[in-house]
């Protein structure tokens, strides 16, 4: 596939604040299969992935074109949206619209819209959670190295990986911090709630229900763990 120009394999996609720097890392650790916007600077001739959040004016074109092999990485909406918001409600629901047109193309997505993107996509696709990936990382990259072999990524030594895991973690940290001010996302094992935490329980059950409502059959595929009665 070529997008903006570049040949890439496979596009990987996720909500702003999703984990999605630290996910590359690993991709490019375990396969060497080079990320648009290398973290650890692995070159992989032939073998790359382009990278969005989906938010800039020419996502959608390019993403349209590029589809049929697709990576997302998923993380709670009460987390990365409100985060991305910087808590202003008025601005969460927007995120949560999933105005996503078929056709006509636009120049900003929200969150439902990139999963809308993934179901839509017929091809060869993975899905990841970023709970999911800080709570049982060796199965997680494994699933994910699996996945990549079929687009030439190398097959890397998770147990090696493993055994340097929290050095490589706060190698991805400070690699992403030069990028930005400070890292935005350090989530741990036994800390996956920070953002949502400042919410009250009324207006966590709203925003379920907001989604439940809109998107049932998004929100039972994709979103259901997240919800204040599932969990």
């Amino acid at each position: 596939m070529i997008c903006g120009g570049v040949e890439y394999k496979l596009s990987l996609l996720s909500y702003p604040r999703s984990g999605s720097n630290w996910l590359s890392y690993c991709i490019e650790c375990l396969s060497e299969m080079q990320i648009g916007g290398s973290l650890t600077g692995f070159l992989s001739i032939g073998n790359k992935i382009t990278k969005s959040h989906g938010n800039t004016k020419s996502w959608w074109k390019d993403f349209i074109l590029c589809k049929d092999s697709l990576i997302l990485m998923v993380r709670n909406y009460k987390e990365c949206v409100v985060r991305n918001c910087d808590g202003d409600l008025a601005k969460v629901f927007s995120d949560l619209q999933g105005g996503l047109p078929l056709k006509t193309g636009i120049e900003k997505t929200d969150y439902i819209s990139i999963l809308k993107l993934f179901e839509y996509t017929k091809e060869k696709k993975h899905l990841i959670y970023y709970e999911d990936l800080v709570q049982n990382p060796y199965q997680e990259l494994s699933r994910l190295v699996k996945f990549l072999e079929q687009f030439g990524g190398n097959k890397g030594n998770i147990t090696s990986f493993m055994k340097q895991y929290e050095q490589h973690r706060k190698t991805s940290l400070e690699l992403y911090g030069k990028k930005i001010d400070k890292p935005r996302t350090n989530g741990t094992r036994n800390e996956l709630l920070f953002h949502s935490k400042k919410l009250t329980k009324e207006t966590k059950l709203k925003i379920d229900d907001h989604l439940i409502k809109r998107f049932p059959n998004i929100y039972n595929k994709y979103l259901k763990r997240y919800g204040e009665n599932d969990t």
